[in-house]
């Protein structure tokens, strides 16, 4: 199935079984989610972004917020994979409503944020976005990537003694 080959890290064989399973579901926020992670797990960003740009607009009201979150994170991160700093700030700052029911999604958004402005120079606005996430992220995963990025936000306005607590914090939660 589509899961297990996405599981076991199967990309193309996630990307044609889901373009065959399209064909008779062509409006599968599932099928096209996974479609566009796998085309993100290959580096084939534009096709990515691409796809999630059609798919978001499809979707905009008729999936839960959580879908919806997680598409748009998972844009963001290919924006940003591309160096589109700016498009990606300016999605992250419109899909994130202030309160979300899916802290996860929410989660990867401000991350996503949280780089972008770090990748502008925005040390400050970076750092904060990153404590947004350390304060509703129980996942450690995100939370050590947060820390990756508040550690070479710190180092890039020179607070090295802040910088490296961080790194401890990222590898606290990434081992």
């Amino acid at each position: 199935t589509i899961v297990n080959f996405f599981s076991n890290a199967h990309y193309e064989e996630v990307l044609a079984e889901t373009e065959r399973f399209l064909q008779s579901s062509p409006s599968s926020a599932t099928a096209l989610h996974l479609k566009a992670q796998a085309h993100y797990q290959l580096g084939e960003y534009e096709e990515c972004v691409a796809l999630l740009e059609r798919t978001i607009v499809y979707v905009a009201g008729s999936e839960p917020l959580d879908t919806r979150l997680q598409l748009a994170a998972l844009l963001a991160n290919a924006l940003l994979e591309q160096g589109h700093y700016d498009e990606a700030w300016d999605l992250v700052t419109h899909a994130v409503p202030a309160e979300s029911s899916s802290r996860e999604e929410y989660g990867e958004l401000l991350l996503a944020s949280a780089w972008s402005a770090h990748f502008q120079g925005l040390s400050g606005l970076a750092r904060e976005s990153t404590q947004r996430v350390f304060a509703i992220s129980g996942n450690d995963f995100t939370c050590g990537r947060a820390a990756l990025c508040a550690a070479l936000a710190a180092q890039r306005v020179g607070a090295n003694h802040r910088a490296k607590a961080y790194l401890m914090k990222a590898q606290h939660h990434l081992e």
